[in-house]
């Protein structure tokens, strides 16, 4: 059944609407109008929109109002169904050291929960590179190339004891009894008339003669360790951790790219084509320039774009992966990429960040081609890699309606559980493939007709509810009718990941 206004006379004749002893209150209208979303050149801004309000139904006026979602207890963590404030529900498998813990939230690294399989520690806001659990929530060890503060002196990740980093994660020293750099032996004690002098060098190096036998490379007489000739009788070079003065730049004794010395005993430069120093890409991130997107990066200023999603730099798909990376991020337009390397491209969406717990995505395409077929505004929302808007709470439902200047969703992803269902509360949000919560109204019997008892039970499963006309405040006027649209050219669309 379709109807044409506020003030018909369809649904539920007035003997059955009577009949109800559930009191209504009628939803209070918003005052606050938004700002409207850009869209780029696909989608144009709403510019209208009514905030008339209206009654819901006749009744008792001494009962509370009734919060509606789907008419079903009340959520809790464990039920296998995401409710508002989860990040995820494994039902019987939630636990402190799984995927989805035991109150219902992603597991993290920061936590304090160790999470099997992938976490050997989490001491949360203790996690440190140079503490005992690091801050990829890994126990520290000699050879993850990081030094624990007061335990480990050094660390480079590998077992070359010949380098500036030795067993143990120690620093290389005259007298450790390893061969290390700018030592030409390393004798391990302190007899200084012997082979090998506490200086690790041979007993006549510093004479002025060389003595080739003493496995000396050269000798120039003095003690001076930034010349060609070190005090150890070997040639200067990279590596030895002795700067030669006019040739190298800084020697840290180590062929290691990533720090603050090159393997060719050369500072770092953000132009040297070289991933080295801080930067976190080569030639980006970190103190040089921002990366652009598919970058390394380390932290979200490391790009230039977008966001850093698993340590790249790249678009995320929705508000919801924007808040999750940067929980501080405000409401306003996002670029966003809703099926990352997939043929959809990136678009300019309107981002909720304030309200609930999640960031909501809505984007409104307006298109004079769309008219009374429901299956091209939900094929408008797929090609645009989402689906029909569900408003899962009132005050996700009240945000929209403020950004959409004053004006509900013309339609909404809710359908009836079995074909003629009667009351809102015999319908269900659908959200990217399954049953989802929602709100449409306070009314406890269900009703979204403002002036009449509606959804009245001409629908079936295959359509949704659409708004018959503009007016009755947040609640809207709402009617079921198959594959039915009433306001028609523009569409609302929503990834519904929250």
């Amino acid at each position: 059944m379709l109807f044409s206004g506020c003030g018909d006379s369809g649904g539920r004749d007035s003997a059955d609407a009577s009949t109800s002893n559930v009191t209504t209150t009628p939803a209070t209208d918003a005052t606050t109008t938004g700002a409207s979303a850009s869209t780029g050149t696909t989608t144009d801004t709403p510019t209208s929109g009514n905030s008339n309000s209206g009654t819901q139904g006749t009744g008792d006026t001494s009962a509370t109002e009734i919060d509606f979602t789907t008419g079903t207890a009340d959520p809790i963590c464990g039920d296998s169904v995401l409710d508002p404030g989860e990040t995820c529900d494994d039902g019987a498998a939630n636990a402190d050291d799984a995927a989805c813990t035991s109150t219902c939230q992603v597991a993290a690294c920061g936590d304090m929960l160790v999470q099997a399989g992938v976490e050997t520690c989490d001491d949360g806001a203790a996690n440190a590179d140079d503490a005992a659990c690091t801050s990829s929530c890994q126990t520290a060890v000699c050879g993850d190339m990081l030094v624990q503060a007061d335990v480990e002196e050094c660390d480079d990740g590998n077992a070359d004891d010949t380098d500036a980093c030795v067993a143990g994660c120690k620093n290389a020293k005259c007298g450790d009894g390893l061969v290390g750099p700018g030592e030409l032996c390393d004798d391990g004690n302190q007899v200084d008339d012997d082979a090998c002098t506490n200086e690790c060098a041979s007993p006549n190096c510093g004479d002025g003669k060389l003595q080739a036998q003493q496995g000396e490379e050269c000798d120039d007489g003095n003690q001076v360790d930034t010349d060609a000739c070190l005090s150890t009788c070997l040639k200067a070079k990279c590596g030895d951790q002795d700067v030669q003065a006019g040739v190298e730049e800084c020697d840290d004794g180590n062929l290691d790219e990533t720090d603050m010395c090159t393997a060719a005993c050369k500072l770092p430069t953000c132009s040297d084509k070289a991933k080295n120093g801080s930067e976190t890409d080569v030639d980006c991130g970190g103190s040089c320039p921002k990366c652009g997107l598919g970058g390394a990066c380390a932290m979200n200023a490391d790009c230039g774009q977008g966001l850093c999603i698993n340590q790249v730099c790249g678009l995320a798909k929705s508000c919801k992966q924007i808040k999750e990376a940067d929980p501080a991020s405000k409401d306003g337009n996002y670029m966003v990429d809703p099926d990352g390397i997939g043929p959809v491209k990136p678009l300019t969406v309107h981002c909720e960040m304030d309200t609930d717990s999640c960031g909501y995505t809505w984007v409104r395409f307006d298109d004079p081609a769309l008219l009374n077929d429901q299956n091209l505004y939900a094929a408008k929302c797929t090609a645009a890699g989402m689906e029909v808007l569900v408003t899962r709470t009132k005050p996700h439902a009240q945000a929209f309606f403020d950004w959409n200047l004053s004006q509900n969703a013309n339609l909404v992803n809710v359908f009836p559980k079995y074909n003629g269902a009667q009351g809102i509360n015999n319908w269900t949000g659908i959200c990217q493939g399954a049953a989802c919560s929602f709100w449409m109204t306070d009314n406890g019997n269900g009703d979204v007709g403002c002036t009449n008892y509606e959804p009245n039970g001409d629908n079936n499963t295959s359509y949704r509810i659409y708004l018959r006309q503009a007016g009755c405040g947040l609640q809207g006027n709402w009617n079921d009718a198959s594959n039915t649209v009433q306001v028609q050219g523009w569409v609302v669309c929503s990834p519904n990941d929250c």
